[in-house]
C-alpha cells in the first residue's frame, strides 16, 4: 500500500468517524449476538436489593448490556476489564447471566475457583443435568422470573419460559446454614414437582427437594 501511494503520488490521512455515523464499518459490532440477552438494569438493581448483594464483576456482558462497571466480555471490547470469563481468574463475588448452553460449565468453574458469592441467572430447567448441582450451591431462596422480562428475549430458545435468579456459594458452611433453614418434606412430597408453572407476583413455588428439604422460589 505504501509503495502504491509513492508511485501514484497519493497522500493518505486518517480521520476518525464516530460509530453512530460509520454505520457500515460498525455494523458487525452492532448486530445482536446469540447472547445479547440480559436483565433490565432496573430488575438487576431490584434483585441486588432483594438479596442484599452487590457483585464485583459481570462475567458475561458487553459495553451494551453490562450491569456493573467491571465486566468481562465475550471478545475484545474497549471498555471491558477482561474478555472470555472462562480463562480469567474471578473475584470473590460475581454476577453471571451465562449463555444457556454454558450454565453447567459456569457452575464447574465457580466451584473450581472456590468463589464465595455468586448471583446467577439461568433457565428453570429441572430436567437438565446441572439442576441438582445448582440446588446444592444455593444459600438463599431463589427468585423466579418470566423470560418475557429479559432484554432481547426473542433470541432465547422457545423452550425457555422462566429463569431462576440464585445466590450461590462454594462455601460448604454457607450452604449448610441455608439447608438447615429449609422445611423438611415427607418421602411422598419429595417425589413431586410442578409440571406447569402458574404463578403470581409475591407468591412462592416449590422447585425442588435437596437432602429431604423443600426449596421454594419467590415470584417477582
Amino acid at each position: 500500500f505504501y509503495e502504491l501511494c509513492l508511485v501514484q503520488d497519493l497522500r493518505v490521512r486518517a480521520t476518525h468517524v464516530c460509530g453512530r455515523l460509520n454505520t457500515r464499518a460498525d455494523a458487525l459490532s452492532r448486530r445482536p449476538r446469540e447472547h445479547s440477552y440480559s436483565l433490565p438494569s432496573s430488575l438487576f438493581s431490584l434483585l441486588c436489593d432483594h438479596f442484599s448483594i452487590l457483585p464485583y464483576v459481570d462475567l458475561f456482558a458487553s459495553r451494551i448490556n453490562n450491569k456493573l462497571p467491571v465486566y468481562f466480555s465475550e471478545g475484545p471490547d474497549p471498555f471491558a476489564s477482561e474478555f472470555d470469563a472462562f480463562i480469567r481468574p474471578w473475584p470473590d463475588s460475581v454476577y453471571a447471566f451465562p449463555p444457556i448452553n454454558m450454565v453447567d460449565k459456569f457452575l464447574s468453574r465457580f466451584l473450581l475457583l472456590n468463589v464465595n458469592y455468586g448471583l446467577l441467572v439461568c433457565p428453570y430447567w429441572p430436567s437438565q443435568p446441572y439442576f441438582s448441582a445448582l440446588l446444592d450451591l444455593l444459600i438463599d431462596d431463589p427468585v423466579l422470573i418470566s423470560a418475557s422480562v429479559v432484554v432481547d428475549a426473542y433470541l432465547l430458545p422457545r423452550s425457555v419460559s422462566e429463569f431462576l435468579v440464585c445466590v450461590i456459594s462454594s462455601s460448604s458452611v454457607l450452604r449448610k446454614e441455608f439447608l438447615q433453614r429449609l422445611q423438611p418434606v415427607s418421602c411422598e412430597a419429595s417425589t413431586l414437582g410442578p409440571s406447569v408453572l402458574t404463578y403470581e407476583a409475591g407468591s412462592s413455588l416449590s422447585i425442588g427437594v435437596l437432602h429431604g428439604r423443600l426449596i421454594s422460589a419467590h415470584c417477582l
